[in-house]
């Protein structure tokens, strides 16, 4: 059984109606963790939990005046030549590590396999995990961390290995 984004928003606006409070909840393969707290209380780091959500049923219209940051100035630099380049599937803010101090997900050098996690995509207070497309060894990470990506919008550069 799969949630419906109907259902996903009615779960937020019930959520939205209470003081404070956690739910959990689990559905096939989806897994939900809102946390509100009460009003005057500080709330917590925007980073995200590790690996709140994981699926990819959640969908999101993004806020008309996100601001898009790159990542560092060798973001700006040419995609190396065959790299393949995995991108934002929606827009939302990217985020390199599974939970707050945490060791990136990849880093420029490093292998990974085809469905291995590069990083996380908030949308909504919900955390979808972005997997490498391919396998091979990563070149450049072309997002920072904490930040608003569209949908599209490169992420990560990977250098695929080939069939021998």
């Amino acid at each position: 059984m799969d949630l419906t984004e109907e259902e996903v928003q009615k779960i937020l606006r019930l959520v939205d109606e209470l003081d404070y409070g956690e739910i959990h909840l689990e559905v096939g393969a989806l897994r939900i963790d809102l946390v509100k707290t009460p009003r005057g209380e500080a709330t917590r780091s925007t980073a995200p939990p590790a690996m709140s959500l994981r699926g990819t049923n959640a969908a999101a219209t993004p806020a008309p005046s996100m601001q898009v940051t790159r990542g560092d100035a060798a973001a700006d630099a040419p995609v190396p030549e065959g790299a393949h380049v995995v991108v934002a599937p929606v827009a939302g803010t990217f985020y390199r590590a599974p939970a707050p101090g945490a060791a990136p997900f990849v880093e420029p050098g490093q292998r990974v396999g085809a469905g291995d996690p590069v990083g996380l995509l908030e949308v909504m207070k919900l955390f979808n995990s972005v997997p490498a497309d391919v396998a091979g060894r990563v070149v450049r990470v072309l997002a920072a961390d904490a930040t608003a990506v569209v949908e599209g919008q490169p992420l990560i550069a990977i250098a695929p290995e080939h069939a021998a």
